[in-house]
């Protein structure tokens, strides 16, 4: 029976303590060795699964060279038995000179970003990740190779270590002057990278688990009651592009729903006195409870809303500086990590984002219990739910008020007791 195995010679070393690895072909009684022109370290070799062990910088590229080696001469021993010939060792190496030339050419090295693009098919084709997602991690994928250029060097698994993590930041902060939620983001996908290369065996080295992934409270306005109201009744007759981005951006606000699912909304996602629809980003099904805001806007239109415009943001800041929400607010970047205050006009920051964060903040200004919300909103903790919230002031302000009321101490000057 005609067997082919890999294997080393460990005592048969060179200089620099490496051997060559083989490929054997046997026949009956009669074998012959044929070079795979690969040299390793005998302690990186292993006989029983006649593979490179885990632990050897490349062996994923070079085990799949080796085996490719290995099935050139059993497809030429099964083409051999196909044909009526039986594949003894001579038939063999005269069938198997014809490939040998190409297939002893050196294989070429796959730096660690070269796997980049496997990680992204597992993204896309079995995670169904949201468009949103993929546009991420390819701008992820670019800064890392922006940082390789920068840094002069090829980023290898092996060298991916509390060094580098100090470096990749520092140049995302100082020199791309990035926040630190935009840091984070771009640590939280290389660390995903990273754990799907070692899912996949490509490396053993799992110091990146270490990589903290900064972030700060981002900013984004939401709309008080009065500031929704003024929006809601602003006569846009003479602009129907204002007035179409206006009704859509109110479906938001009313609805919580993010850009990317309330401008898809069409007829058939009105069920009744719900909107339901299959959320882009979490790809869960939703129902969301019409009110008096969104069914008013979606009577406007039976024939399904209006599409967005290209310059919906452009438009929105338009539309609010024509409500007046004119009132200067303070405003904190973090550009590189460093604290900046601006004094904008309100409308200014008013953009797509709003309508989420205002529909949040204004159902828990509203009465709305926050586990409510969250069915709607879908965060799945109470944690971040509260962090994506804006202040409700209008709430805060009553509840205050009362705590501190004259009314509300006794004659002998200590506080009444609260009711629950």
């Amino acid at each position: 029976m005609a067997k082919t195995k890999l294997f080393i010679r460990p005592n048969n070393t060179n200089r620099e303590g490496r051997t060559v690895i083989y490929l054997r072909y046997s026949h009956k009684d009669v074998s012959k060795d044929f070079s795979t022109n690969e040299m390793i370290e005998p302690k990186y070799w292993d006989a029983k699964n006649q593979q490179v062990r885990k632990s050897y910088k490349g062996a994923v590229s070079l085990n799949n060279y080796l085996q490719k080696r290995k099935m050139e001469i059993d497809e030429v021993r099964l083409r051999l038995q196909t044909n009526g010939i039986d594949p003894t060792v001579d038939m063999i190496r005269s069938e198997f000179s014809r490939v040998e030339t190409i297939s002893q050419q050196p294989v070429a090295h796959k730096s660690m970003l070269d796997y980049w693009s496997d990680f992204m098919h597992t993204k896309i084709k079995v995670e169904r990740i949201s468009g949103g997602s993929i546009r991420q991690y390819r701008a992820t994928l670019t800064t890392l190779k922006n940082f390789e250029e920068f840094s002069g060097s090829k980023l290898e698994f092996d060298k991916i270590d509390n060094s580098f993590y100090e470096q990749y930041t520092f140049y995302l902060y100082e020199h791309l002057e990035n926040n630190p939620n935009s840091v984070g983001n771009r640590i939280k996908q290389l660390k995903c990278f990273l754990a799907f290369a070692v899912d996949k065996e490509l490396t053993i080295n799992l110091k990146f688990k270490k990589f903290k992934k900064p972030s700060c409270e981002s900013f984004s306005v939401a709309l008080s009651i009065e500031q929704l109201n003024k929006i809601y009744h602003l006569d846009l007759s003479d602009h129907k592009k204002l007035e179409e981005t206006r009704d859509l951006f109110m479906i938001g606000c009313s609805s919580g729903f993010r850009f990317s699912d309330f401008k898809e909304i069409k007829p058939a996602n009105i069920q009744g006195d719900f909107l339901t629809k299959f959320v882009n980003k979490t790809r869960e099904q939703i129902r969301i409870p019409l009110n008096d805001y969104s069914r008013g806007i979606l009577q406007k239109y039976p024939n399904g809303l209006p599409k967005a415009s290209h310059t919906f943001n452009k438009d929105l800041k338009i539309i609010a500086r024509r409500a007046g929400l004119t009132e200067i607010i303070e405003i904190t970047k973090r550009p590189g990590g460093k604290i900046v205050k601006e004094y904008v006009e309100f409308w200014t920051k008013v953009s797509s984002h709003c309508a989420r964060r205002t529909f949040a903040s204004q159902s828990l200004d509203r009465g709305l219990l926050i586990t409510d919300i969250m069915k709607i909103t879908l965060h799945k903790d109470t944690k971040t739910f509260l962090k994506y919230v804006k202040n409700s002031e209008p709430r805060l302000k009553d509840v205050v008020t009362k705590a501190w009321s004259f009314n509300n101490e006794s004659k002998d000057g200590n506080t009444t007791e609260q009711s629950e």
